[in-house]
């Protein structure tokens, strides 16, 4: 396994005193001003005469700014835009002046290489070309982390373990020398991101140490491509009740997660005939893919806090909406794989194993009437829990428009099975389900199969 220390990118000790991490908090205090005012980059640039100035912020302000993140109230490409106005190493050396930098580090002249489109064999003839070339189509350390995954795991199929971490270290060097400044507040964004997404994280101290890289080519990422697949295949079907009924143009109250590379799955159903369903199951929907992508969940008690967080965001932005909600992510242990899952309301996780069908949820309610739900006032998450699996098992995360409210509208397990068990692929198998279901709603259904 990849030895975790060398991934710590700080200073030894945790000594809040240190430059790297005083420096860190000060561009952290500095955004703080920038996403307070609504994206004002003179919090950035010329912040001492402003009222949220470096020296002004509270922790109030800090916190602030931690709920709009866990809120999803900042938009990246505000931050994308921030990134484009700050002065990196091309405005002060020129692109020769950096290719200077990296052109004894054949990593560096490799990744340059290869994401300006060249041949693997051609870097040697990489220069400063490529280096102007690579900022114009990746200008922030946003643009480039997006794209450069396949790189890392290229280099881990073809190469192994051992020389992907080489260039892991090597990634991160390359990005401070194209980036500069930028990079560096990108970093402090990104702390912030993984602090407010993090109930469990010792906020102030820990946001002040020294970290090690667990962004999209940190240790988590690194050790994912050392793992056995968990996921074999997956699909995801939805039918709106528009259809059905007449109104192609109804809008869909259903709405669906799925993240393969995380193992996280979920759907979620705003509450029919009420006020801002829709919006509810989205937002639900946006504000997990925002947790998932700051922070990977691993336990039962992960996916219960997204929930609990989805709640508060749905209660403050979806007035009188409501939205249930199953979550699940599949986890590989020691002693094999299991489901890990949180659910609220009367949507569904079914496991299908050897001709059966196992119902793992319980519905949260009577007929029409939801007893939980995000954004209800008695809102909680009661159902958490880890379940075993199987090789060839398919998981079904599903609203009641498959399930049905009533006798009449359920499937048949014998239906069920055959439906899921027996299709060519785990997209047939969703679709199958949309296709069996008889009540008159929106259908949604995720069907993953386990490797």
């Amino acid at each position: 396994m990849v030895n975790p220390n060398s991934f710590n990118k700080g200073n030894s000790g945790d000594d809040e005193r240190s430059p790297e991490n005083a420096k860190l908090r000060r561009q952290q205090d500095k955004l703080t001003g920038f996403y307070l005012s609504n994206g004002n980059t003179a919090y950035i640039f010329q912040s001492d005469k402003e009222q949220y100035s470096e020296r002004n912020v509270t922790e109030a302000d800090r916190d602030e700014v931690l709920d709009m993140m866990r809120a999803n109230k900042v938009p990246i490409e505000m931050e994308r835009n921030l990134l484009v106005s700050i002065k990196g190493p091309y405005n002060f050396v020129g692109q020769n002046g950096i290719f200077s930098r990296i052109q004894h580090d054949k990593h560096q002249k490799r990744i340059l290489g290869y994401m300006t489109g060249m041949r693997w064999g051609e870097y040697d003839y990489t220069s400063g070309d490529n280096v102007h070339d690579f900022l114009q189509i990746y200008p922030t350390p946003i643009d480039f982390e997006v794209n450069s995954r396949d790189f890392l795991q290229m280099i881990y199929d073809y190469n192994g373990e051992k020389k992907a971490q080489e260039y892991v270290d090597s990634m991160e060097e390359f990005k401070r020398q194209m980036y500069g400044k930028k990079y560096e507040y990108y970093e402090a964004m990104r702390e912030l991101h993984r602090e407010a997404m993090d109930p469990h994280r010792e906020t102030m101290n820990q946001a002040r140490r020294p970290r090690e890289d667990y962004g999209k080519f940190g240790k988590k990422s690194l050790e994912a491509f050392n793992r056995p697949p968990v996921i074999r295949d997956f699909g995801v079907a939805t039918v709106n009740r528009g259809q059905l009924i007449g109104h192609p143009d109804r809008q869909n109250e259903d709405a669906s997660y799925s993240n393969t590379e995380a193992g996280v799955f979920a759907v979620f159903d705003g509450a029919g005939g009420m006020a801002n369903a829709a919006e509810a199951s989205g937002l639900a929907r946006d504000l997990t893919a925002q947790m998932v992508h700051h922070n990977t969940p691993e336990t039962a008690d992960d996916l219960a806090n997204i929930l609990t967080v989805a709640n508060k965001v749905v209660t403050q932005n979806a007035p009188r909406g409501c939205s249930t909600a199953v979550i699940g992510k599949i986890v590989e242990k020691p002693d094999g794989k299991v489901l890990e899952y949180a659910s609220v309301g009367d949507s569904r996780i079914y496991v299908v194993r050897s001709g059966r069908a196992f119902l793992i949820t319980r519905d949260e309610g009577r007929g029409n009437i939801i007893t939980n739900a995000l954004g209800s006032r008695n809102f909680s998450v009661r159902q958490t829990g880890e379940i075993p699996l199987l090789s060839d098992d398919r998981i079904v995360f599903c609203t009641d428009g498959i399930t049905g409210d009533f006798e009449k509208d359920f499937i048949p397990e014998d239906e069920f099975v055959r439906a899921v068990g027996r299709a060519p692929s785990a997209e047939a198998a969703a679709q199958n389900l949309t296709k069996l279901a008889t009540k008159v709603d929106d259908r949604t259904a995720i069907v993953v199969e386990v490797a």
